[in-house]
């Protein structure tokens, strides 16, 4: 078992424990399989650190965005309207924000291939 930061977890990753907001609230049972989804839930309940099997291999980095970067920089400029008077402070509006930005991301990418045919 070892503890890895929320940043480096990857969705294929297996909980090898209880998952705990900083409250210690249960939000994901031990032997859960995560993805995406479960990711940006945890992040937004402010884990920090969760426990994964010791067989996995971490990624040396992040892994980039496979989003164009000039999608990526309309989707936060879309986005930054909407959080313009949140507290981005908050872990929870924090990953919001992250959420809405690789959404509107992804859309703006599909709508730019569908022109392009």
């Amino acid at each position: 078992m070892q503890k890895v930061h929320i940043e480096q977890v990857v969705p294929g990753m297996q909980t090898i424990q209880d998952v705990s907001d900083p409250q210690g609230r249960v939000l994901l049972k031990a032997h859960t399989v995560l993805d995406q989804r479960k990711l940006h839930a945890l992040k937004a309940w402010g884990v920090d650190e969760i426990a994964i099997a010791a067989d996995i291999q971490l990624p040396d980095d992040r892994a980039p965005s496979t989003v164009p970067e000039q999608y990526r920089s309309a989707a936060e400029s879309a986005i930054a309207e909407r959080f313009a008077l949140q507290d981005m402070n908050i872990p929870a509006v924090e990953a919001m924000r992250e959420i809405a930005i690789d959404h509107l991301s992804r859309q703006l990418e599909q709508r730019g291939a569908n022109t392009q045919r």
